[in-house]
């Protein structure tokens, strides 16, 4: 599948969670959407100078991008023969994110603790989170790497 054809594929199956896509697919998209997020993140400029149409054009990229990446994500996880319910492990991170902030919130309205302490404190709640996101990513990478499953090697997807 040549790069083109896997940018329209994942345009023309927008919202299609159902069926499957290809290594190719999956990663030509994958180039795609990052190059042209990077490419737009450039022309955004920095907090004292911010380009406005840049951010807005950045921030339409993002919202109309996010149903295609992860209906193609979810093809992607069909077609390695796992459900599609598995990009849901990205829930994880953002739970232990939230408990994170809260944690860090509590530490900041606490006023007995000393500097060293309320470094040490922010670390570790932190941490957990950070290695959390880190686990789901490397899950989510070996799924969409992974040889395609057929039909014959059991895949229900295929």
């Amino acid at each position: 599948m040549t790069p083109i054809d896997a940018v329209k594929s994942v345009f023309t199956k927008y919202a299609t969670f159902r069926g499957t896509a290809s290594r190719p697919e999956y990663w030509w998209w994958a180039l795609f959407a990052t190059v042209i997020a990077i490419v737009l993140s450039a022309f955004q400029g920095d907090l004292e100078n911010p380009n406005t149409a840049a951010s807005t054009l950045g921030l339409v990229w993002s919202v109309g991008t996010l149903i295609p990446g992860l209906a193609v994500t979810v093809r992607r996880f069909h077609d390695a023969g796992f459900s599609g319910k598995w990009l849901f492990t990205l829930f994880i991170p953002v739970a232990a994110a939230i408990a994170a902030i809260a944690e860090i919130v509590g530490i900041f309205n606490a006023e007995t603790y000393s500097s060293a302490d309320t470094v040490l404190a922010i670390a570790g709640a932190l941490v957990p989170t950070i290695l959390t996101l880190l686990a789901v990513g490397i899950f989510q990478l070996v799924l969409t790497l992974l040889p395609t499953k057929t039909a014959e090697q059991g895949n229900k997807y295929a």
